[in-house]
């Protein structure tokens, strides 16, 4: 806020003990609304809607109960609260003078911003972590969902495969995927790196489904980052020819204590780009 409007409000402030002043708050739709206040955004209001709604005698808010489920149309709603929040607050809720109204404004402010940047982060953490502890208990006591489960991710990991690669195979030294050179070509870093990445997905969910096969009632772990070692990328028109791999470099096993950042970077140029 400026100079100027801080010199307005002290200024309002004290005209409010002046006979001059007229408090119109708390008035209804008829109360004039002092042009210092009716020009100012509520974030409050656009922060909390409804909320912000009931405590300011401010009804026609509930309607985000409605709007606030569609998309765009939330936002665009919330907009118009924060222009016409400070009007409607002024029209419907009584305040001693501008001074007390600006401060009883700038706590939901504050309120609005604790609500979002940590309320709402930590009820979503929590949302998930349960989910994920939910659906963990649910896998493990229930074996015949969990092959369900996975039976029906591999059918994915299937399908969306047939839709880039050509074909692959599994050995057991190496993981050969085939894709067309001209897709390749025009794909970049971030796609060429991403597609490695679900390579050897599929890879480790292959070795697993052979395991289990070989060994019912045996268990072993197999990882992407174990398998990105012996992901390779091919042409689909020319089967020796070699696009991608992902290769760390050796001398980087014989750094000593190499920190976080060195295994980041090394992961990072290990992925091997060719023309």
């Amino acid at each position: 806020m400026s100079n100027e409007e801080n010199n307005n409000i002290i200024n309002s402030e004290k005209s409010s003990n002046n006979k001059s002043f007229i408090n119109t708050s708390g008035q209804g739709d008829n109360a004039k609304v002092p042009q210092i206040i009716k020009k100012e955004f509520n974030w409050g209001a656009f922060l909390l809607s409804w909320i912000w709604g009931l405590f300011n005698k401010t009804y026609i808010t509930l309607i985000y109960l409605i709007l606030g489920f569609i998309p765009f149309v939330n936002l665009g709603v919330s907009i118009w609260f924060g222009f016409k929040g400070n009007e409607w607050a002024w029209k419907n809720k009584r305040f001693e003078n501008i001074g007390k109204f600006n401060k009883y404004q700038e706590k939901w402010v504050i309120t609005g911003l604790i609500f979002w940047l940590v309320f709402i982060p930590i009820v979503s953490f929590i949302l998930i972590f349960g989910f994920i502890i939910n659906s963990v208990h649910d896998i493990m006591s229930n074996p015949e969902q969990s092959e369900k489960t996975m039976a029906n991710l591999e059918k994915f990991l299937d399908e969306m495969s047939a839709e880039i690669f050509k074909t692959y195979s599994i050995e057991e030294d190496e993981n050969k995927f085939y894709v067309e050179e001209d897709l390749w070509q025009n794909m970049s870093f971030t796609e060429k790196q991403k597609l490695i990445d679900y390579a050897a997905q599929i890879s480790a969910s292959k070795r697993k489904k052979i395991y289990k096969e070989q060994n019912p009632n045996g268990y072993q772990y197999f990882s992407k980052t174990d398998e990105l070692n012996r992901t390779k990328i091919y042409s689909a028109e020319n089967n020796e020819k070699l696009l991608a791999e992902y290769k760390i470099d050796e001398n980087f096993y014989e750094k000593d204590n190499p920190k976080f950042t060195d295994y980041i970077g090394a992961s990072l140029k290990a992925y091997k780009f060719y023309k």
